[in-house]
Formats: C-alpha cells, structure tokens, sequence
C-alpha cells in the first residue's frame, strides 16, 4: 500500500497524462502488503519517474552491444576510461562523467563487464536522465565503475522480502555453478514488469528462462536449481527526493490529479 502523510493512496480509472509503466508501477505499490510511505504526491511522484528511468536505461543497456565479461576480461572505450589491472573502469580527467556514461550506450560493443557493474551502470544513466547533464557532473565528478561499487550520492538500499516493484533490482542465484562458467554462478536482475528480468549477458527475459539458462550451467550431478533471492535492491528514492528536491524539481513536476476524501486521498 501507499501511504502519503499517514493516508493511504487509493487509484480512480488511470492516471491522467501518466505513460502505462507509471500506471502499473503505481497499481503493484498499491496491491503489495508492504507499506510505502510519503511526505508529498511530489516525493511518489519522484520515485515513478526514476522507476521509468532505470527502465528505459535497462532496454537500452540490451540493445547496446555491450558484452558479459569477468573482471578479469573487462574492456572499455578508453578514450572516455582508464581501465585498471582489477577491471574498474575509472573516468577519465580530461572528460565530463555524463559523457562516459552514455558513450556505454553509444558504443557498447567497445565495452564488457559483469552484472553487477552493469546493474550500476544502468542507475547512473537513470540519474543522469533524472538530474540533468550538469548536475550529474556535479555529483559524480570522480566516477569509477566496478562491480557493486558506487558514489554515496548514489545511495542505494538492500532488504529482505519478495515484493518487487518495476525498477527494482534482485538478485538469481546459481548455487551449484559449473566451475568452468564462473560467470554463470548467478546475478544481479531489473525487475522489467509482466513477469520480465533484464540480466546482462541474457537480455529481457522471463524469470523462467534467465533461471533455466543458469541450470544449464551447473555442475555435474547438481540437485539445486538456480532461484531468486528473497532481496530487493533500490536507490533510497526518499533520501535523494529530500536531499536534492530543489534542484530536481522541475525535471519531475506531479501530473497527478490528488483528491482528500475523509482518511483517504485519490489519485486520477
């Protein structure tokens, strides 16, 4: 359920002037027993927007070229990175983070890396598209990408439970790998909507396949099957709509239509 200042959010028909990925984000908050909680329509209406985002990043991350790689293996455009002897791309002094980021999506097939590094990579392209050009180079001014590491101005929250919400991030599982295919031994997932996961290295797809995919590359004589995580990963959306409302403000005006009925508030 939703709640804004303690009363719950209850959906009249669709939203007015909101894309359907709004309307379902919207529908799933409001039918799932966990409780989310708001100050403001402004401060939802934040975290709809960035949900969207880390969705459209997500499709075009898939249709890049970018490729599946260990750390071992990773390589980068280096004329927007360094790439050190770990496989941690660094950005380049001579270049604007906004810029490295998005040549990714530009020219991913000049790029390879693993799932976590993807997961973070498809969360700066949702700020970037949520803050604008100048203020992600104010944030991110020393951005380096390499596997779950990321700028405190990217904070992001990790808790128990099996609630997911379009955008979210989990986590699959592959408990008996096969050793030859390290890479196979699971990994990090955005909850597309309609039953659908994008995994890097295995696209869009349903949770099914991603975690048939997995099987097909365990051990011999492996009995466990690859399975999600009952863990939710997603930026704390009300600390980055707290700290940084007044410069963010007009990219994420509400086009909700709010209504106080009683101890209820309606949205249409």
């Amino acid at each position: 359920m939703i709640t804004i200042n303690g009363l719950p959010l209850n959906l009249v028909q669709q939203l007015n002037q909101a894309s359907l990925p709004e309307i379902e984000i919207i529908e799933t908050m409001i039918n799932h027993a966990e409780e989310y909680e708001y100050q403001s329509v402004e401060e939802l209406w934040f975290e709809i927007k960035f949900r969207v985002a880390i969705l459209h990043s997500s499709r075009k991350l898939d249709h890049s070229r970018v490729r599946v790689a260990t750390f071992a293996t990773s390589k980068c455009n280096e004329q927007f990175w360094k790439l050190t002897k770990n496989g941690a791309f660094h950005v380049r002094k001579d270049v604007q983070p906004t810029e490295a980021i998005t040549d990714i999506f530009r020219n991913g097939n000049l790029y390879s890396f693993e799932s976590a590094t993807a997961v973070v990579i498809i969360l700066y392209k949702a700020t970037l598209e949520i803050v604008g050009q100048t203020l992600f180079n104010q944030y991110f001014t020393d951005l380096v990408l390499y596997d779950w590491h990321y700028d405190q101005d990217l904070e992001l929250l990790t808790t128990k439970g099996n609630e997911f919400i379009f955008g979210d991030c989990i986590y699959i599982k592959n408990p008996e790998f096969d050793p030859h295919t390290p890479f196979c031994r699971g990994g990090y997932a955005i909850v597309m909507g309609q039953d659908k996961y994008y995994d890097h290295g295995i696209g869009i797809k349903q949770d099914k396949a991603i975690i048939s995919h997995l099987n097909n590359h365990r051990k011999t004589n492996a009995q466990k099957s690859a399975n999600i995580l009952e863990q939710v990963t997603r930026p704390h959306f009300n600390s980055l709509f707290k700290n940084k409302q007044h410069s963010l403000s007009p990219k994420v005006s509400c086009k909700l239509l709010i209504a106080y009925l009683g101890k209820k508030i309606y949205i249409s």
